[in-house]
């Protein structure tokens, strides 16, 4: 009789360590990615193909300087902060301002809204996010002809 109650001792206890989870083969999210850092402008251009690759990089000039070095702050509650940066385009702006985001089609698209740049408002196209890149496209229509514009951010 003892050894069964050993056994089944022994058994419990193993369903029990077979039964916890594992936190530290967890991968993270996309919610993990995206809020944990600021995101700053890498690069962009417009994708006339629909790969997914801009084929005509953004002009010099057509992104002011003094927006390069702005910030996007995802947070975990759907808020967000574009952040002005070191550089302001007009002395009187704000230094930050809020913005709501969420995921939609099962987090292949961003939703961003109330966003202080008109461009960053909308639906966008996750193309990659990761740790170190966040890559977006958004359709639109430039002299009639629809394209993606493609921007590419970095942490």
């Amino acid at each position: 009789m003892k050894i069964f109650s050993t056994a089944g001792a022994l058994c419990f206890c193993l369903f029990l360590v077979s039964c916890e989870k594992d936190d530290d083969n967890d991968e993270p999210t996309k919610t993990d990615h995206l809020t944990a850092s600021a995101w700053v402008y890498n690069n962009g251009g417009v994708d006339g193909t629909g790969d997914g690759i801009f084929d005509l990089p953004f002009p010099p000039g057509t992104i002011e300087a003094c927006r390069i070095d702005n910030t996007l702050k995802f947070e975990a509650n759907g808020t967000g902060t574009s952040g002005e940066g070191a550089t302001k385009c007009n002395a009187s702006d704000p230094q930050s301002t809020s913005f709501n985001w969420s995921f939609a089609d099962n987090e292949g698209t961003l939703v961003m809204s109330n966003n202080v740049y008109t461009l960053l408002n909308g639906r966008f196209k996750i193309l990659e996010l990761n740790a170190t890149t966040f890559r977006v496209s958004k359709d639109t229509s430039l002299s009639g002809t629809n394209v993606a514009i493609i921007v590419n951010l970095k942490h």
